[in-house]
This record gives C-alpha cells, structure tokens and sequence, in this order.
C-alpha cells in the first residue's frame, strides 16, 4: 500500500518491481493513534527495541513522524488475519 505520489515511473520504490493498482476491501489497524503510547512503552522498556544501537533510529525515522495505518487483512490473499465476519 502506497500514498499518491511515492510511486515513481510505474515501480516500486522498495523493490523496483512493477506496481499494478489494486482496489479491494481491508481492514485497516490505525497504529498512528498509539504513537504516544509506543514511545512511553519504548521509554519505560529501554530494551525492548533489538539491537540497542537501532532504537534512535526507529523512534525518529519511523514512530516520531507519523506511522501509517496498517492493512491487517486482504480478500485478494489466501494468508492473513482472518475476518470471521467477513470471509
């Protein structure tokens, strides 16, 4: 899943494959809205996060500016979280 506009000549900017456009029913989990609490648990747990020497890291590039809310499940996919309401 990616925004508008980080998709550049039609590839994938992680892999370099090519992306198709997908349009499908998910449910989204909003982590965004745990960023205050990720950082009080990172905080009050200094070790959870492995190796130490990735922990800055992780906080400034990634919980700090805002994570994205998270695809937890797909109807296109055999494997993933199962929506029992919603086969």
């Amino acid at each position: 899943v990616y925004e508008n506009g980080k998709i550049a000549g039609g590839k994938s900017p992680d892999s370099g494959h090519e992306v198709e456009l997908v349009k499908e029913e998910s449910y989204f989990f909003n982590i965004n809205k745990y960023t205050d609490r990720l950082l009080e648990f990172y905080d009050a747990n200094p070790d959870f996060i492995q190796p130490p020497s990735r922990k800055n890291e992780m906080i400034n590039n990634f919980i700090k500016p805002g994570l994205e809310d998270l695809a937890v499940s797909r109807t296109s996919f055999d494997w993933g979280v199962r929506v029992p309401s919603n086969p």
